[in-house]
């Protein structure tokens, strides 16, 4: 069975689409949060995968000895990228594998955010990752430059780095795939202050086009998944077939 580390930063949202689609692709996975004081696991190498979900807070916090797990967190993904497995950064999680590879993290320059559903667009690097455009559902204040060394896989309007690959199995995502509509639902009222954000949706049309764009960012999710879990399929494959000719 593949074991997935999964990195969270928000005690009261759990991952749900995440972990129900590794689970049912036959991983086990391991959640932890760091901002609410559990430990990362000493023990990398035992994880098949890593995956680094969103949140409230910043790269920047990193600064903040109230958030200096997010530096762990960092230290997590140097030390997991050297070992060529499989890495997924969602939003913030894409933002904290920029900066680890050196990238700048940052506001808007017009202070514009991205909150509801958003088209991108695939680089030639990424038009078989994904249609043109997808419409993906997104709550951020804050974008990363391309890292040096990775590759862009799809851009933004406003923000353009929206999704790119570093090396062979690293990726990192700005936008959410993993949002269910409950949580679209929960964090529209509950966070209905931040659409006053130049960029972001009013409530109402975030619902209206839950109905439009949703199965369709969980169809394109759960593909983009088995193509990020390919690798380590592949590598049980070759370890079979090689038991076998030994025997």
């Amino acid at each position: 069975m593949t074991s997935v580390l999964m990195i969270g930063h928000m005690a009261r949202w759990k991952d749900r689409r995440t972990t129900a689609l590794l689970s049912a692709k036959g991983c086990s996975i391991v959640s932890v949060c760091p901002a609410e004081g559990e430990p990362l696991p000493r023990d990398l190498a035992r994880f098949d995968a890593m995956v680094v979900l969103g949140g409230p807070q910043n790269v920047r916090d990193a600064a903040d000895p109230e958030h200096a797990y997010l530096n762990e967190e960092m230290r997590a993904i140097e030390a997991f990228l050297r070992t060529g497995r499989p890495l997924l950064g969602i939003c913030l999680g894409s933002q904290l594998l920029a900066a680890t590879l050196g990238a700048e993290v940052g506001e808007h320059p017009e202070g514009l955010a991205e909150i509801g559903y958003y088209p991108v667009r695939p680089t030639p690097a990424g038009a078989h990752l994904m249609p043109d455009p997808l419409q993906v559902y997104q709550w951020h204040f804050q974008g990363s430059e391309l890292p040096r060394g990775a590759e862009l896989l799809a851009r933004g309007d406003a923000f353009p780095n929206q999704a790119f690959r570093y090396g062979e199995t690293a990726y990192g995502l700005q936008f959410h795939p993993d949002t269910t509509p409950e949580e679209i639902e929960e964090w529209t009222q509950l966070l209905e202050d931040q659409l006053s954000i130049p960029g972001a949706h009013p409530r109402s049309r975030q619902m209206e086009e839950v109905g439009i764009y949703n199965a369709t960012l969980y169809e394109w999710f759960s593909g983009f998944l088995d193509h990020w879990l390919q690798p380590i399929r592949d590598l049980s494959s070759l370890r079979q077939s090689l038991g076998a000719t030994s025997r």
